[in-house]
């Protein structure tokens, strides 16, 4: 590809500034998307792509160039996109915000059209008319199905060896896919409830297991700081607990039973102690010493190790006979 000179030293005499513009702002951004959970992506454009972009036509000076560096902020949900928006304005001079959604859209095309922040570093930040001040950089905010879909058409599609009408055409009915994810995703809970449901014994006994500890908690009856920090991952841990109390295998109905026995042994448990339940231990280490207790535990436990404490086997001495557990210790 032919680049005229003076473009080429335009950029090159740039490049200090925008490698300084990028370790800044990449900082910055980076460290909030590490707090938050958000992946984050970010590179300076080089010369080719800047001649390409010019080549357009819609750029009538050096100063329009908003994106000489960009990256992009991936957010799991569209819902927190406007915190991102707020964020970004708190801490850098934003210059212009482009919204998803805000251009003309033929509602039969589909494209790439996430929220772009076009902002600079800030005046504040510097000596005064620094020119570090002066150039914008570009910051994209997608969700975790625009950046899948970005990274996995942009080079095949829209930046491919040959215009192929069908190559363009899969992009964009994969486009149309990825906006239909993030409005279910969006309003995840209202879609769940249009789905019919069926029954599944594991599910049913997870749901049951939640009921028995949430129902307490909410009532108010045990401690609020033993509340799980994930219903989801709880409920499967007291069921791989529940099932490893048993020498054999068992399925469907009689799993099912077999659960309720034991549950209904630790809602009297869970009743007796109330609000005076011994905050040294997990509501999990509870299971298993009042099962212990309860003499359903006559063994080490089959293909589950427990996390037995010091505060355990105080509180309930039966405890130990579930095995040796967890081991702090490395063991290599």
């Amino acid at each position: 590809m032919i680049i005229p000179a003076q473009l080429a030293q335009k950029h090159n005499l740039y490049k200090p500034y925008l490698e300084n513009i990028e370790r800044r702002a990449r900082e910055r951004i980076f460290n909030f998307c590490n707090e938050h959970g958000y992946a984050f992506v970010g590179r300076l454009k080089d010369t080719e792509s800047l001649f390409e972009k010019i080549e357009t036509g819609r750029f009538d000076s050096w100063s329009k160039l908003d994106d000489l560096y960009g990256c992009s902020i991936v957010i799991p949900f569209l819902d927190e996109e406007e915190q991102v928006i707020q964020w970004l304005k708190e801490k850098f001079d934003v210059v212009e915000t482009r919204l998803r959604g805000t251009t003309l859209k033929d509602p039969a095309v589909f494209r790439f059209d996430a929220t772009r922040v076009i902002a600079k570093l800030r005046v504040s930040d510097f000596a005064a008319q620094s020119e570090l001040t002066k150039i914008s950089f570009e910051v994209q905010v997608r969700t975790a199905f625009e950046h899948a879909w970005s990274v996995a058409t942009h080079s095949l599609a829209y930046k491919g060896e040959r215009v192929d009408w069908s190559r363009l055409r899969l992009a964009a009915q994969l486009k149309a896919s990825v906006e239909q994810l993030d409005m279910l995703v969006l309003g995840f809970d209202g879609a769940a409830n249009t789905i019919h449901k069926q029954r599944w014994p594991d599910v049913a006994i997870r749901a049951r297991i939640e009921q028995v500890f949430r129902s307490r908690l909410d009532a108010g009856t045990l401690p609020q700081e033993i509340r799980p920090a994930s219903w989801m991952r709880f409920c499967e841990n007291v069921q791989r607990l529940l099932f490893s109390t048993k020498n054999e295998g068992i399925r469907g109905a009689a799993a099912e039973r077999f659960i309720e026995q034991r549950l209904g042994t630790i809602e009297v448990a869970l009743d007796t102690v109330g609000s005076a339940y011994p905050k040294s231990v997990s509501l999990l280490q509870f299971c298993i010493g009042t099962l212990a207790n309860a003499q359903l535990i006559t063994g080490p436990l089959k293909g589950y190790i427990p996390y037995i404490t010091e505060e355990l086997r105080s509180l309930y001495p039966k405890a130990t006979i579930a095995g040796a557990g967890f081991n702090l210790e490395d063991t290599n």
